[in-house]
């Protein structure tokens, strides 16, 4: 009888100890989105290689960060921001535009932006497929006023961003693909400064 009491009670023990621990990936949704973010926040300097698709088409690209600051350049369309003003170029129209960007639009124009303060404005959880040597993560905005429904990203065991899906709150998809990215890059302060001399003729269209 001592015995079978003993069993019941270890039985419990583990069933408590299952219960409250970690999940089997062996960290928490929270940890993991910090972690990712605390590899931008520590680095010197980041840069990598984009693709975004979306609605068919795609776009590739470079992206450079430091702090708060980016810039972001592609065939389609660059821009800098240099933790101030924003300036966003478009080729087709020979246009720039220049603004004091809101939290949504930084979003809009930088593709690690979910991946960098995400935490603050949307809750984790581990998605319902995991891969192999990595983690994904669904993010939900606490908040209806978002403009976006649902950012799930996929990093490797070491929290580096492999995909970034975007699901606006209209239901459009926004894939981005990062390769090659670096947390020891360094930038000049020039790197997030719009380069005014190489687009002299383009029309500025200020919205400060």
């Amino acid at each position: 009888m001592v015995n079978k009491k003993r069993n019941i009670v270890i039985l419990f023990s583990l069933i408590m100890f299952i219960g409250v621990s970690k999940p089997m990936y062996g960290t928490t949704p929270t940890e993991i989105l910090t972690a990712v973010e605390n590899k931008f926040k520590s680095a010197g300097g980041v840069e990598c290689h984009f693709t975004v698709t979306a609605g068919g088409k795609k776009m590739n690209g470079e992206y450079r960060a430091s702090g708060n600051k980016f810039s972001v350049l592609s065939p389609q369309g660059s821009t800098w921001y240099n933790g101030t003003a924003m300036y966003t170029y478009n080729p087709s129209t020979a246009e720039t535009t220049i603004s004091s960007p809101t939290a949504s639009e930084l979003a809009e124009n930088n593709p690690l932006y979910y991946l960098t303060s995400a935490s603050r404005a949307f809750t984790p959880v581990l998605a319902g497929t995991q891969p192999k040597g990595g983690y994904s993560l669904d993010l939900t905005p606490r908040t209806r006023k978002a403009t976006v429904k649902k950012v799930n990203i996929t990093v490797t065991s070491g929290y580096v961003p492999q995909q970034v899906i975007i699901t606006g709150s209209n239901g459009t998809v926004t894939t981005v693909d990062i390769r090659n990215i670096s947390y020891n890059a360094r930038h000049a302060s020039s790197a997030f400064e719009y380069p005014k001399t190489r687009y002299s003729k383009a029309q500025i269209v200020d919205l400060r």
